[in-house]
């Protein structure tokens, strides 16, 4: 990934004709926050996803670059995503403990096949 941006916040915020301070007003943060999240110094999470790709009328999707991981996924993962992008704090908790539960037995099936 040498030479290039981690994410396209800067390139759709200059096509949209607004500054760092015009997006940070928009998603209620500060120029240096959207400047790190530009560079790649602060994790893009999800949620900050939501809230510049609102401010930039665009989907989350469109802040990655074509060749990023999401673009990678099959169609379950996705779902999974998707689902998991819809619930709240505790909801997402949750999930995670189902989740796990769910990955143990297949790791212990896996041991056990070895």
């Amino acid at each position: 990934m040498h030479g290039m941006v981690p994410n396209r916040i800067k390139e759709l915020r200059d096509t949209r004709g607004l500054s760092q301070e015009g997006l940070a007003r928009e998603c209620h943060t500060t120029h240096t926050t959207i400047g790190k999240l530009e560079n790649g110094d602060m994790q893009l999470t999800l949620n900050w996803m939501r809230r510049i790709a609102a401010a930039l009328d665009c989907k989350p999707a469109d802040l990655l670059h074509e060749n990023d991981l999401a673009y990678k996924l099959g169609p379950e993962e996705m779902a999974v995503l998707d689902i998991f992008s819809r619930l709240n704090d505790a909801g997402r908790r949750r999930f995670l403990k189902v989740a796990e539960a769910l990955a143990e037995p297949a790791s212990n099936e896996e041991a056990a096949d070895r």
